[in-house]
């Protein structure tokens, strides 16, 4: 008998595979549907609490009097607290509330208004932390609450102005504002608006008595100064008058950085270990002898690198420098010609290269009309009645030329390079001196 063929009908295994991944795409489009939806929902129901939160708050404190409205150390003073925590349904919310006196451009403003404080403005904003871990968008509910009958006197106004490196205002810098000398005491932070200003009518009067700094994350930091810490400040704490206007500007940056190898003279080998002295040339204030006293100015050591970094600066011109007496060194060449011009968030590296200190030196930098070092140029140093004469070449990409072992006295100086016109002059030595000259060039 003839035998017949029997198909049989089935799977190979690779349909079987594709099949497997086919519906293991499905389950894991479906479960990150679900997922997104079960998050979506969970933030809406976070939103719906935090509104809930936040308008009953504002119904509180419409239900207090005029006077307790305001935040402990805030302007104005009262018996509410600026931050606060909430737990609804297992999620913690944070609540913070504001509050300030509007001065309304109705019946006019500050100086012209001698009485600017004529309502306060409350501002209630919860955040909480979403499914994600997150910060979501805060709820904000705002409120003005006015007093019974025609307001009274309650100070002046307080207006900071937070700017740039180039004058340009800063929308949400924050500004901290502190005073001891009244009661309540005053501690609050508040953020500049678009204008780059926070205002705050009905700052209790005062002599010389607000501490106001101004900041941004990244930035660097302005502030007001005391006369217990500098003789007479640039910026003195801010004093407010009954009926006018106090204002203070502020100017903050991004931060720069500056680093420095140090190496010994002529040499690839680094110094360790070693005290490096860097100065800016912002002031913030005059001592009692008149003399400046700097915004910046610190010691820091070498590691054991030679590496010397300084990080969170603002921007300014910097000088480096060594005690000679104390470590036996002296500046003999840079990378960078001193000062540096640091600009807002620049990064800057160079090289300081160090001698034998001796008592008396001279380093020559020899400069480009437009500031550039100038390499080649023949730096000639003398003084015919101690018999000392000597030429040096400007050294390569620094343009300078280091003269040691003088004497303090003055020395005659001449610069000669090809295409620029002969430059002589006097030069003045005392310990570890500096000079720049910069020849023109020939017609």
């Amino acid at each position: 008998m003839e035998g017949r063929l029997r198909t049989r009908h089935g799977f190979t295994l690779i349909e079987l595979l594709i099949s497997v991944a086919l519906f293991g795409m499905m389950f894991v489009g479906i479960w990150g549907g679900m997922n997104m939806g079960f998050r979506v929902i969970k933030e809406a129901q976070g939103r719906v609490e935090a509104s809930v939160i936040a308008n009953q708050q504002i119904e509180l404190i419409r239900n207090l009097s005029f006077n307790n409205i305001g935040t402990s150390g805030g302007i104005p003073s009262g018996t509410l607290t600026a931050d606060q925590t909430v737990t609804r349904n297992g999620i913690h919310y944070t609540v913070n509330t504001d509050v300030i006196y509007v001065d309304d451009a109705f019946d006019g403003v500050a100086p012209i208004d001698p009485i600017s404080a004529d309502y306060k403005r409350v501002r209630v904003a919860v955040y909480w932390k979403s499914s994600s871990g997150a910060t979501s968008s805060p709820v904000i509910a705002v409120t003005d609450v006015a007093p019974k009958g025609v307001e009274g006197q309650t100070g002046g106004t307080l207006r900071v102005t937070a700017s740039d490196a180039l004058g340009q205002v800063l929308q949400g810098a924050d500004v901290h504002i502190v005073n001891t000398d009244v009661t309540p005491n005053i501690d609050t932070i508040q953020q500049t608006n678009t204008s780059g200003q926070v205002i705050l009518p009905g700052a209790p009067a005062c002599n010389a008595c607000y501490q106001i700094s101004a900041t941004k994350v990244g930035y660097s930091t302005d502030r007001t100064y005391g006369d217990d810490e500098v003789f007479q400040p640039t910026k003195a704490h801010l004093s407010v008058l009954l009926g006018q206007v106090s204002d203070v500007a502020l100017f903050i940056d991004y931060t720069a950085s500056l680093t420095t190898t140090v190496f010994r003279a002529n040499s690839t080998s680094t110094i360790s270990n070693i005290p490096i002295i860097l100065k800016g040339y912002q002031s913030i204030g005059n001592d009692s002898s008149g003399v400046p006293v700097l915004r910046f100015a610190t010691t820091t050591t070498a590691d054991e690198q030679g590496i010397v970094q300084f990080s969170a600066l603002a921007w300014d011109t910097y000088m480096f420098s060594v005690s000679g007496t104390s470590t036996g060194y002296a500046i003999a060449n840079e990378i960078l010609p001193q000062p540096i011009v640091l600009d807002p968030a620049e990064v800057a590296t160079t090289s300081l290269f160090m001698a034998t200190n001796t008592p008396h030196s001279l380093l020559f930098s020899v400069q480009e009309p437009g500031g550039s070092p100038m390499v080649g140029a023949a730096v000639h140093l003398n003084n015919t009645t101690l018999g000392y004469d000597s030429t040096l070449v400007s050294a390569t990409s620094s343009g300078q030329a280091f003269f040691p072992n003088l004497l303090e006295t003055t020395y005659d100086a001449d610069v000669t390079a090809t295409g620029y016109d002969q430059l002589t002059a006097q030069i003045s030595v005392l310990g570890a001196t500096r000079s720049t000259l910069s020849p023109n060039p020939t017609p």
